[in-house]
């Protein structure tokens, strides 16, 4: 049979770059008195649906973090789902919404300013850059990790020189 040549099986495709790792940091509403996951994963217990929890929609990182630390907690979340970013921060920031799950470079300023408040990362160990924050388990909730990455790859044929042009320009903005 014919074969596949597609994003998807891999085929027709040069090896590409990882050009970032975007940690997931949970994050509450700063005034509701809740410091790590652990009680709102307790509430869920007592009460399944009643803890929200906001994300991008069906798939996005945020909503597959949240949805594995539900799955791996044996509780059910009420999943809030956003079109944009802004008006999820702003609900989840005016406690709207219980919590959410997103990279440091997308909420990092929120946490900064005291209008979110990072509960826990959800990585295996403490990250070198937040080291104060604690992993999900150390939190109290259960150890998983969701650490999605982007990278860049280019079609089979491109020629060596664009390859060359890429990396280059690739290089320059990520140092």
């Amino acid at each position: 049979g014919a074969q596949r040549r597609d994003h998807l099986s891999g085929r027709g495709a040069l090896p590409g770059v990882k050009s970032a790792t975007l940690d997931r940091f949970f994050a509450s509403p700063p005034g509701v008195g809740i410091s790590d996951p652990a009680p709102l994963l307790e509430a869920a217990r007592r009460e399944p649906e009643r803890v929200t929890y906001a994300s991008l929609g069906n798939g996005h990182a945020s909503q597959v973090a949240i949805e594995s630390l539900a799955h791996a907690a044996g509780v059910r979340l009420l999943h809030v789902p956003f079109k944009d970013v802004g008006a999820l921060f702003t609900a989840v920031a005016s406690g709207d919404v219980d919590f959410t799950a997103f990279s440091m470079n997308t909420s990092g300023g929120l946490i900064a300013r005291g209008k979110l408040r990072a509960l826990a990362v959800a990585a295996h160990s403490r990250l070198a850059e937040h080291a104060a924050l604690p992993t999900l388990a150390e939190a109290g909730a259960p150890d998983i990790e969701m650490r999605p990455w982007a990278g860049l790859v280019a079609v089979t044929g491109t020629p060596a020189a664009q390859l060359e042009l890429l990396q280059r320009a690739l290089l320059a903005a990520l140092d």
